[in-house]
């Protein structure tokens, strides 16, 4: 008896039935669902990450023109007007408050000269002690001042007003 190997027959999907192509694709697409996902999930970070640098552009140039508000020269500087230039005049300096500010002159001032009593010379010591004051700043006389030396007192104490000896001599 001769003896042969046996022959054994394989089928693919046409003979038994099964879409194997199908099946593959399938799970090919299965197998790409996380991917997929992936992507998208990635799109949709890329998309907020450029909204937000977007928003980070847009807020740094918000900062940048609220620190120039910080700077004295954004704004004009203040000024200031009299609306009677014969009674008073006025200028804002650099650390003027904005606002309106009034100013009420009840009365004007006037020049006004003190004459002493009349002495027969300019240097003799006028024998009177005692202390007066001109605008805040006190003088002080001594028995040995002389008109002369009253007039320095006055002037050097830098009062606002000016002291003078007339001679009718």
């Amino acid at each position: 008896m001769s003896t042969q190997p046996a022959t054994i027959a394989t089928f693919s999907g046409l003979a038994s039935g099964i879409d194997s192509a199908g099946i593959i694709s399938k799970l090919q697409a299965f197998s790409q669902q996380p991917i997929t996902q992936l992507t998208k999930e990635s799109k949709g970070l890329n998309t907020q990450l450029t909204a937000y640098q977007a928003f980070n552009a847009t807020l740094a140039g918000l900062q940048s023109a609220a620190n120039s508000l910080t700077l004295p020269n954004t704004f004009a500087a203040n000024t200031a007007s009299s609306s009677n230039t014969a009674v008073a005049t006025i200028t804002a300096g650099s650390g003027a408050l904005t606002g309106t500010h009034s100013l009420t002159v009840n009365t004007l001032a006037q020049a006004q000269q003190v004459v002493s009593k009349a002495y027969t010379s300019n240097n003799l010591g006028l024998n009177e002690t005692g202390a007066f004051t001109i605008n805040g700043h006190s003088i002080s006389v001594t028995t040995s001042d002389t008109l002369a030396s009253l007039a320095s007192k006055i002037n050097s104490a830098t009062a606002g007003v000016t002291a003078s000896v007339v001679s009718w001599l």
